[in-house]
């Protein structure tokens, strides 16, 4: 066993025996080796357990930082991103405490629709990994359409491939519906893109639609 893979299993072992509510939100092929100071591991934990976290990494030698509220804009109850850092250990995990995305706008924070905050927790699925938790692929379908739009700006070549995998396994009536709360008229178009493999075009047409 690698020095990353006991660490992050002793994490997420201290994650459990704390009863921290988490789950890993998405790259779980590259977890443990391909997680590193630069490459952080995207965690969404529940707000209850902000301040036990701080407390539980820091005994663990992190450095605690959080995104400034001078910095950036957090609408519609968003919250700073907590990052725990250590140099030594090569590892960066990033904790969100809800589901925001930066607007197209100015970049502003602007939460998601509070039935897929919800869902996200309800329907999250325990896997046979030391991480234990993950979306559901219809929540992790959503949150990876929207990480690739909002935050991002581009498909990189790794959501692209399990975007198609996820969009395969989902109903499709249920998708639409709560892309509807997302991205409301835009969501026939978005699906049939990513139905085609047309990812190139999407997030310029999105800007461009104006059939509202």
């Amino acid at each position: 066993m690698s020095d990353k893979t006991a660490e992050l299993e002793l994490i997420f072992n201290l994650l459990q025996q704390n009863d921290i509510s988490y789950l890993v939100l998405r790259g779980f092929d590259e977890i443990p080796e391909k997680v590193s100071y630069t490459n952080d591991l995207d965690l969404l934990c529940a707000i209850e357990d902000k301040d036990k976290l701080a407390r539980l990494f820091k005994q663990s030698g992190y450095r605690i930082y959080q995104d400034s509220l001078f910095h950036h804009t957090y609408l519609y109850a968003a919250l700073p991103h907590q990052h725990f850092r250590c140099k030594k250990k090569d590892l960066h995990i990033d904790i969100v405490y809800n589901l925001a995305y930066k607007s197209p706008n100015k970049g502003e924070w602007v939460s998601i629709h509070e039935n897929l905050q919800q869902s996200i927790w309800q329907n999250k699925r325990q896997v046979d990994k030391f991480w234990l938790f993950q979306p559901s692929y219809h929540d992790e379908l959503i949150h990876l359409i929207c990480h690739c739009i909002f935050d991002k700006r581009e498909f990189k070549a790794k959501y692209i491939q399990r975007i198609g995998y996820l969009f395969a396994k989902v109903n499709q009536i249920q998708l639409k519906n709560d892309l509807e709360l997302i991205f409301f008229k835009y969501t026939h178009s978005l699906t049939e893109q990513i139905k085609e493999k047309n990812y190139k075009h999407i997030i310029h047409n999105y800007l461009a639609f104006k059939e509202y």
